[in-house]
């Protein structure tokens, strides 16, 4: 019985980690892409200045 719960406890412990592991994941790349977006449009900007 309490080898059945401590197993269930496990497995809810080890699916919660897992999707605060995808949240993460996800929340990094979305960063990492709104930073490149970023960084493309202030060197675009940039180069514009330059060229006028």
């Amino acid at each position: 019985m309490l080898v059945r719960t401590c197993t269930a406890l496990h497995a809810v412990h080890v699916q919660v980690m897992g999707e605060r592991l995808i949240e993460l994941i996800v929340s990094v790349l979305l960063m990492l892409t709104l930073g490149a977006l970023f960084a493309v449009a202030g060197f675009m900007s940039l180069s514009a200045v330059m060229m006028a």
